[in-house]
């Protein structure tokens, strides 16, 4: 019977005799990659191994005393480096040690690309935006390849398409291939459809350059479209940089107030798509001098003050508070004497400074501290001492003894003329009066009726008893009177004519 010992027990058996053979390493060494660049892990290859090894690396004959691992990282290495590896087995091992070697070549470079914009319109530059890698740092140049529609585009060789070279709808592409001088890389592609192109804006304006609380602001705009669709002006209203939510190329006046700063951003539309906008203005909403007032000044002969009136005030847009220049002019010279405010400051002359036969003139303009209307001026002579005037007409007090046919010349005495027909008056106590007052005494009627008539007597006349200076009666009471310019001739009376400018 043949006995045989376990090979575990025979193997122990041989290291306590110490005389049997170590087992073999074996293997096969290789590197990988066999033709590495700068971008390659140097990764070692060990075939048919049956036991681990210990690994030293070598540049360019150069110990790398940090690198004991089975591979190298890509950092280390650099173009036209000899690396090589030695690679020997682990104790109780038997086996040689081997060697490995390759040389680190050129690194082919790399490219991404896209193109911009990445919805464009028929009037943009098709631009190729390249992105370029080269490991080994070496100057990289590109080829650029651009088809449409799957047609290649000789010509198109750099990295932009003009517009003026697309269409709407049209489908490019574009191949870029990068090259160092050494090798080429992978090409890289990127397609774009092209869509509608938005029209652009060519020239705009918001007019007037200056503009007030009653001004209508206004986008004047014109506009391109490279597709040629017919266009349309968008316009945003701003107050302050704030849209306030209006269009349209016309701003209401009441849409702004003084100190507003008004301004636009103004673009087109096809229907399809909206250019750019572009900002017009601003403008600031300047102060409105207030309107100019209606004035007049009439005088009461030089019985009483002469005052400016304001008929009709200055009205302000912007509500501010509305005052008054007002300045004077005698004989056409400025009045440099006493003036005092009745209504208005500066609106009155006084009595004691009115003469006869003067003529005055106040020039008013409204202001509401900023900015004045336009001045507005009145005038009005002072009448002789024997003219008045009342209800429409100059009355002229002529001489005792006047008659009808001095009519025209008392007139033209006073720089006036004569009526020229029957003057019909309602009857009126109180004018008939006030003509009395402004005489002290009056003989008015018809010539060629004197019972109807009204006398105002001097004091102390004769007739009637009773009657004082400046009293008044009256014959018929008639429902008017006629004044043809002449009456009856009593010692007591001066005929009055009516007369017109």
């Amino acid at each position: 019977m043949k006995f045989t010992l376990p090979r575990v027990f025979s193997s122990f058996s041989c290291l306590l005799l110490a005389g049997c053979p170590a087992p073999e390493a074996g293997g096969v060494l290789s590197l990988y990659p066999e033709a590495p660049d700068t971008t390659d892990t140097l990764v070692v290859v060990m075939a048919e191994a049956t036991a681990a090894h210990r690994f030293s690396w070598t540049r360019d004959d150069e110990a790398v005393e940090e690198l004991t691992e089975g591979f190298v990282p890509p950092e280390y290495t650099s173009r036209g480096e000899v690396w090589a590896v030695t690679a020997e087995p682990v104790d109780g091992f038997e086996g040689a040690s081997q060697q490995a070697s390759v040389t680190i070549g050129n690194a082919a470079p790399t490219v991404n690309v896209t193109l911009s914009p990445v919805s464009p319109g028929s009037s943009d530059d098709l631009v190729a935006v390249a992105t370029v890698s080269d490991a080994d740092g070496d100057p990289v140049s590109l080829v650029w390849q651009w088809s449409v529609d799957g047609a290649l585009r000789v010509g198109l060789t750099e990295d932009t398409v003009p517009s003026s070279e697309t269409g709407f709808g049209e489908v490019w592409s574009v191949v870029v291939m990068p090259e160092d001088d050494s090798s080429a890389g992978e090409p890289a592609e990127a397609s774009v459809e092209i869509g509608n192109a938005a029209p652009l804006i060519t020239s705009a304006t918001l007019d007037p350059s200056e503009a007030y609380t009653d001004t209508t602001l206004t986008v004047t705009a014109t506009a391109t479209d490279a597709d040629g669709d017919e266009s349309t002006i968008v316009v945003d209203w701003f107050v302050d940089g704030v849209s306030i939510g209006l269009s349209g190329e016309e701003l209401s006046p009441d849409e702004t107030m003084r100190g507003d700063l008004v301004s636009a951003q103004v673009s087109a539309t096809d229907g399809m798509s909206t250019g750019a906008a572009v900002s017009v203005g601003p403008i600031e909403i300047l102060n409105t001098a207030p309107s100019a007032p209606e004035i007049a000044l009439e005088a009461d002969g030089l019985k009483a003050d002469l005052i400016c009136e304001i008929v009709l005030p200055g009205e302000d847009i912007d509500a501010d508070p509305v005052l008054y220049d007002i300045s004077w002019t005698l004989d056409g010279k400025p009045w440099t004497g006493k003036v005092m405010s009745t209504y208005r400051t500066d609106d009155t002359i006084v009595k004691g400074d009115l003469s006869s036969e003067q003529e005055w003139t106040c020039t008013v303009s409204a202001t509401d501290g900023d900015a004045s209307s336009e001045p507005v001026t009145a005038t009005t002579s002072l009448l002789p001492d024997n003219v008045t005037y009342r209800s429409g007409y100059y009355w002229v007090r002529a001489t005792y003894g006047a008659s009808a046919s001095d009519h025209g010349a008392i007139c033209a005495s006073a720089g006036l003329t004569a009526t020229s027909a029957e003057v019909s008056l309602t009857w009126d106590e109180t004018l008939l009066s006030d003509l009395a007052e402004d005489f002290g005494y009056v003989s008015v009627g018809d010539a060629n009726n004197s019972a109807q008539s009204m006398w105002c007597y001097d004091k102390g006349s004769s007739y009637p008893p009773g009657l004082y200076e400046g009293a008044c009666e009256t014959h018929n009471f008639g429902s008017s009177y006629n004044n043809y310019g002449t009456w009856g001739y009593t010692d007591n009376q001066r005929p009055v004519f009516t007369c017109t400018k």
